[in-house]
């Protein structure tokens, strides 16, 4: 977030600022921020078993609905 003004109100980046960087740093970016928020599973090996779990929940729908489509 940025600064709070009058012609900004909601402090928001704005999108000249958000496209100046390529899109695989702004990625990488947001994959490493997203990695290091304080969850419940704090240990590396955790985060992993969460990950992956959430990969393969998500694959599994999209296995289903395809599934189904077919």
């Amino acid at each position: 977030m940025t600064e709070v003004t009058p012609l900004n109100p909601l402090g928001m980046k704005s999108l000249q600022e958000s496209m100046n960087k390529p899109m695989g740093v702004q990625l990488r970016e947001t994959a490493e921020k997203i990695f290091k928020w304080d969850w419940i599973f704090s240990t590396p090996f955790e985060k992993i078993i969460v990950f992956a779990s959430l990969i393969w929940s998500a694959y599994s729908i999209g296995s289903f609905i395809w599934g189904l489509l077919r």
